[in-house]
């Protein structure tokens, strides 16, 4: 097997940062038009998830110009032939004869969280400032024209007092989504494409379709003629 020239296009710093890819550049993408997702592992815990990330991934595959295999097809082609969504390149060649695609993409989550909010009571100080008051004596004239004292209140000055209280405070986590994803070759198994990407924040459905879209944009060099 040829040596594959890898080329690292973008380092996986945050969901905005973008995907960290790596291409086969010496490989003609032009021979890659019919392809097939085997799906994703359920990430632990989440059931479903797997499914969301395939379907995702199987709609930005169509819109940069793919002609994608039915889906259905591909779980029972699966199923056939003893195998799970993960797979190796001696099994990629079989399952490319199978289904007559010339590519498969398959990957795994490897992180999520979905979004929550918690509770918590935290101490909150805050100061409070009040008038100092001092009696102040004056003489004043009365009705009867006599003279006497008088007792004032005034404000002497003001005092800062520290108040410390507790009270609830809402923390938010926006959830999270990561994954790995590649493309073999059938005829050969190599790997023609990997990425890896994470989002922040969303529904999963969401964060899928918009990790999906991230990941094929950043290989886009590699789509068929007529894709978006």
């Amino acid at each position: 097997m040829r040596p594959l020239a890898f080329l690292v296009a973008a380092a996986l710093l945050s969901a905005c940062a973008g995907p960290r890819v790596r291409i086969d550049r010496g490989f003609d993408f032009s021979r890659v038009s019919r392809v097939a997702v085997l799906g994703f592992p359920d990430y632990p815990g989440r059931g479903g998830s797997g499914r969301l990330l395939r379907d995702a991934l199987a709609q930005s595959l169509a819109s940069a110009g793919y002609d994608v295999a039915d889906p259905g097809r591909t779980e029972a082609t699966l199923r056939r032939l003893g195998l799970g969504p993960l797979i190796g390149p001696n099994q990629a060649r079989g399952v490319g004869r199978a289904l007559g695609v010339d590519a498969v993409v398959l990957g795994r989550i490897t992180d999520f969280a979905a979004a929550q909010s918690r509770v918590v009571n935290v101490a909150v100080e805050t100061d409070r400032t009040e008038p100092v008051y001092g009696r102040r004596v004056r003489r004043v004239r009365g009705p009867d024209g006599r003279w006497r004292d008088a007792d004032d209140e005034v404000v002497r000055g003001w005092r800062t007092t520290r108040v410390v209280q507790r009270g609830p405070r809402i923390y938010s986590d926006p959830g999270r989504l990561a994954v790995f994803v590649r493309m073999l070759d059938v005829r050969s198994g190599a790997a023609l494409w990997s990425a890896s990407d994470s989002i922040e924040g969303g529904a999963l459905g969401e964060e899928a379709q918009d990790l999906a879209d991230d990941v094929l944009k950043a290989v886009s060099s590699t789509w068929p003629a007529g894709g978006r």
